[in-house]
């Protein structure tokens, strides 16, 4: 058996003021069994308890490796992303305007993928408060286990 193909997923959120949490957990969230996903976001602050949190369902070891490749989206090489999985609308638009700057955004996807950044349909609870961070782990996982399986297939098929 071949390794599978490696498909590159960007999920991005430019939620004010937890963006970046929301888009690392996302990352975590797919990328727990796969390693296929990156985080991305114009603001790259954690407080401790997303961190903590994070450590819960997936290793410290790839936690950090996730913190190390998170970056602001216009640090981002678009032309190696296979998809963009936007988890607000601010998300969805700055990921939209880095492909015009680079002057071609057709939005036509890659692989198997009918588009390049596509908006999720979900609301994302507010976790300012700390309470919430175990809600947002579950929408996350429940939301985002189509996505985790659908590259998971688009791997498989490609190798």
């Amino acid at each position: 058996m071949s390794m599978p193909y490696p498909v590159k997923v960007v999920v991005i959120s430019e939620s004010i003021p937890f963006g970046g949490e929301i888009a690392l957990m996302s990352s975590a969230v797919l990328d727990q069994d796969f390693r296929f996903a990156t985080g991305s976001s114009s603001q790259s602050q954690y407080r401790d308890e997303i961190l903590d949190y994070c450590k819960t369902f997936i290793s410290y070891r790839r936690l950090d490796t996730l913190i190390r490749e998170f970056q602001p989206p216009h640090l981002i090489d678009a032309e190696k992303i296979d998809l963009w999985i936007a988890l607000d609308e601010a998300g969805e638009k700055v990921a939209k305007a880095h492909y015009e700057k680079m002057g071609d955004f057709s939005n036509k996807g890659r692989l198997s993928f009918s588009e390049r950044v596509v908006r999720s349909n979900f609301i994302l609870p507010d976790i300012s408060s700390a309470k919430n961070i175990n809600t947002l782990h579950q929408v996350l996982t429940e939301h985002l286990t189509p996505w985790k399986e659908r590259v998971w297939k688009v791997m498989c098929d490609y190798s």
